[in-house]
């Protein structure tokens, strides 16, 4: 635990970075706003996180300033065995399957010392958990636990596929179940090490924002907290009865924390497997939601005839649908992505427009400026870093040895449902043709006489190749070529055939590892 007062001083840094790069950001849209408004516009706030006014140990100003001292503090506590977590603060998100889900927060300083623990305690016994667990790793990922399935999956024509979903995993597991596979597992952990354990274990429920940090607290003695470091090392342990237990039976599986996917060609064996995550749940005391768990099914191709069992051809697992042919990108996933896109055509096509605000030096030059911002903030979504040029030039020729792909495909790397990825294309292509016209109409009303830019009256397929030459400066090409998911997702699986994975868009990192 040495340097602990710079590592304190660097994460609360971290954090006032973050949140300089939000104010930014918030400028900047309020910044382009305005320029597409006729009308003055209040600017964009951004507001002060409830964390702050919840105590001052979540504030990194406070911290940093402070974080000699707050280290010194830590590290005589640690040393006398006395130390423990001050009481969480906790919000609630919304699941992608519906309910909320309470996240926790500990103080700045206290999630250095979890994070420091997890490091240790990884390090030393990353070899006792099992090599199908993937959640909260540095060594494995999503992209490893999709990369299984498909591996395993491909070739074969139909496959018995159980999943099974827990109600409350974190807040659930019972903590003598947790001590006792740490015991069995012989887990290497010191004594100051298990008591820092027991203190995050021991840490009181979150007090839901907006609050103020309670005087007083009682102790939990069930569950683990659900967003602080350690309590993903002790999610994977808890777990690990049960992925030995598949293991012994024989049949593949992947864990992705309370996410299973189990498969077999032997329906036997995946029936003890299931009983065997019965017996799991029984003991840990975390239940089985069996209004959100499918069960077994048989796992077949699209073209093949139902079978005598529940019949699915694909399965849905971190965002992404894996059949025994394909992976796609399930249509939760695909549905978040068209809500995002619809709200960039609204803001930067028709937002103005509809309220009859629009400035009309946007549109002087045979140019249509918020539509050039508008495919600009496209690519950004779907190719991440990357422009359209730069996008094609690495199609055609060789791949740098370090590369990192991003956007909405650099974050489902194996995505090769070209079809799905068609359809998608076709819809933005509609939407964003649909809203031109649509722009078009409502400025020639309110406007009357008003200059027809380019791309205005465009098909949708010279709206794919669209370019032309800035009317300012250096006269520039302005590439206004639509993007596409097609194009995007080739260079992709290009770059993960030669360099793997790790050329993605690293997902496994849920709490943001420095």
């Amino acid at each position: 635990m040495e340097d602990l007062a710079k590592a304190i001083a660097d994460a609360a840094a971290r954090k006032i970075r973050a949140r300089e790069r939000l104010m930014k950001k918030t400028h900047d849209e309020s910044v382009r706003r305005q320029r597409r408004s006729s009308s003055h516009l209040d600017p964009l706030k951004v507001r002060e996180p409830a964390l702050w006014s919840y105590d001052k140990s979540h504030n990194p100003f406070h911290v940093r300033a402070r974080s000699a001292s707050i280290g010194h503090a830590i590290l005589s506590s640690i040393k006398s065995g006395t130390f423990a977590p001050l009481p969480p603060a906790g919000f609630r998100i919304a699941k992608p399957a519906g309910g909320p889900r309470t996240v926790t927060a500990f103080a700045i300083a206290d999630e250095v010392v979890s994070k420091r623990l997890y490091t240790s305690l990884m390090n030393k016994n990353r070899a006792r958990l099992s090599a199908h667990s993937y959640a909260y790793r540095k060594d494995l990922g999503v992209h490893d636990a999709i990369s299984r399935m498909q591996a395993d999956w491909y070739g074969e024509h139909r496959l018995y596929v159980a999943q099974y979903d827990f109600a409350d995993y974190f807040g659930s597991v019972d903590h003598e179940h947790v001590w006792s596979t740490i015991h069995d597992l012989k887990f290497a952990i010191t004594r100051t090490e298990r008591q820092l354990l027991k203190a995050f274990m021991l840490a009181p429920l979150p007090t839901l924002l907006p609050s103020t940090m309670p005087t007083s607290s009682r102790s939990r003695d069930r569950g683990i907290h659900q967003g602080t470091t350690i309590s993903l090392l002790l999610a994977n342990i808890a777990a690990t009865p049960l992925d030995r237990e598949f293991e012994r039976l024989g049949v593949s599986f992947t864990r992705y924390a309370d996410d299973v996917v189990i498969w077999s060609r032997d329906y036997n064996n995946l029936s003890r497997a299931v009983e065997e995550l019965h017996r799991f749940a029984d003991i840990s005391r975390c239940a089985i939601n069996h209004s959100k768990s499918p069960g077994i099914g048989l796992l077949t191709l699209p073209e093949a005839n139902e079978a005598e069992f529940r019949t699915l051809h694909r399965v849905d697992f971190l965002s992404q649908s894996i059949g025994l042919r394909t992976v796609s990108i399930s249509e939760r996933a695909i549905s978040t992505a068209k809500k995002t896109l619809t709200a960039y055509i609204y803001n930067h096509l028709l937002r103005e427009p509809s309220k009859g605000t629009q400035d009309i030096k946007r549109l002087i030059g045979e140019l249509d400026r918020d539509y050039v911002a508008l495919i600009w903030q496209l690519r950004r979504y779907l190719y991440g870093s990357l422009s359209e040029k730069q996008l094609r030039r690495l199609l055609r020729g060789p791949l740098p040895s370090m590369m990192s792909l991003g956007g909405l495909l650099g974050r489902h790397p194996l995505v090769d449902d070209i079809e799905q990825l068609q359809e998608f294309d076709a819809w933005l292509s509609t939407q964003v043709w649909l809203a031109l016209r649509k722009r078009a109409e409502l400025l020639r009303e309110a406007a009357g006489d008003v200059p027809t830019p380019a791309p205005w009256g465009y098909s949708q397929e010279q709206l794919a190749a669209f370019t032309t030459t800035s009317t300012r400066g250096l006269r520039s090409t302005v590439d206004g070529r639509l993007p596409s998911s097609v194009r995007m997702s080739e260079l992709v699986r290009r770059a993960v055939g030669a360099h793997g994975t790790r050329v993605a868009t690293h997902t496994a990192s849920l709490y943001g590892w420095s």
